[in-house]
């Protein structure tokens, strides 16, 4: 959907962290990170666990914000056969409970936990053991040596129901808080009603023709047949450069020339699996890198694992 929207004249700024918001004469509010400048009619703060911060910066409303921290296992695709739904155990007061949770790319998911915290996602081994042992009551047969990958993720709860506002304190401005599960199903209708109710502006349910987002080129669906033509009009689609799954050179190339261009090795991950299979970028990081350095037109010591402060490569080395 972002993508979509830059294509069709959005404007998306990735780590543009906010130092400072006034309003100027005119009633626009200005936010600067320093360097540069976002001149805004309104502002709806939705960052989660930074809720607090922009909300002192802009003079809105805070919130007193409990942090749940849940963690993960990622088995391999070789588990598939594990589970063929998402299986629930009872849920309690905590929430759902910790489930075994089979992903459309044919992973399993073990998790979550729910974890009073700090905003920090870590992960523990008291949680991995818990989730190890909740798991194995749902369902038999669980190879934890099929383990791939851990993580944890942070979900900000405010009380007992998600904030949605119009600020009484500051014009134009939209307070999100506590968008935790599930946040992700109501985001459409979250933004609906920001927009038509809260801010009044509006929403054409029926909106003039966009301008078509290629799809991703999924190399592994291709027929044989399918994938010499790819490879007869370009080359790099024959050379494989993520052996556990299977993504060439040329879906690589393919994302990194797309309307929103990635410049870490976790924005290919996401987009077209390259890292996420078993060995989890072992073999294929270096050329991962180096394709995202090429086609960026960027030193090699810049590209990311994800955020500013993840670069792969230290100091001013720009060659593997």
């Amino acid at each position: 959907m972002a993508e979509e929207a830059v294509l069709n004249g959005g404007e998306l700024k990735l780590e543009f962290c906010a130092t400072s918001i006034v309003r100027n004469a005119e009633g626009i509010l200005e936010i600067s990170d320093g360097k540069n400048k976002i001149l805004a009619r309104n502002i709806v703060n939705s960052t989660g666990a930074n809720y607090n911060k922009l909300a002192k910066m802009l003079g809105t409303e805070t919130y007193e914000i409990e942090y749940r921290r849940g963690e993960y296992f990622v088995l391999d695709t070789s588990e598939h056969a594990l589970a063929s739904h998402v299986l629930f155990p009872l849920p309690s007061a905590a929430g759902k409970g910790i489930l075994v949770t089979p992903t459309v790319d044919g992973n399993i998911l073990l998790g979550p936990t729910s974890e009073t915290s700090t905003d920090e996602a870590l992960v523990t081994k008291s949680g991995l053991d818990t989730i190890e042992s909740h798991c194995s009551g749902l369902v038999s047969g669980i190879n934890m040596a099929k383990n791939i990958r851990v993580f944890s993720g942070v979900r900000s709860v405010v009380g007992s129901d998600f904030v949605v506002e119009r600020s009484k304190l500051v014009d134009n401005v939209v307070n999100l808080a506590g968008i935790c599960s599930p946040g992700l199903s109501s985001a459409p209708a979250i933004s609906r009603y920001v927009l038509s109710e809260l801010l009044g502006l509006r929403t054409n349910l029926d909106p003039k023709p966009l301008k078509p987002l290629p799809p991703y080129q999924n190399f592994n669906k291709l027929t044989d047949s399918q994938k010499n033509t790819l490879i007869k009009k370009d080359a790099a689609f024959g050379r494989i450069v993520c052996r556990c799954e299977n993504i060439s050179e040329g879906e690589i190339v393919a994302a990194l020339n797309r309307p929103i261009r990635a410049t870490s090795t976790d924005g290919i991950k996401r987009r077209i699996r390259a890292g996420m299979g078993r060995c989890q970028g072992g073999f294929c990081l270096d050329r991962v890198i180096t394709l995202i350095a090429q086609e960026n037109n960027m030193q090699m010591n810049l590209v990311k694992k994800e955020y500013s402060g993840s670069e792969h490569i230290a100091g001013g080395i720009n060659e593997l």
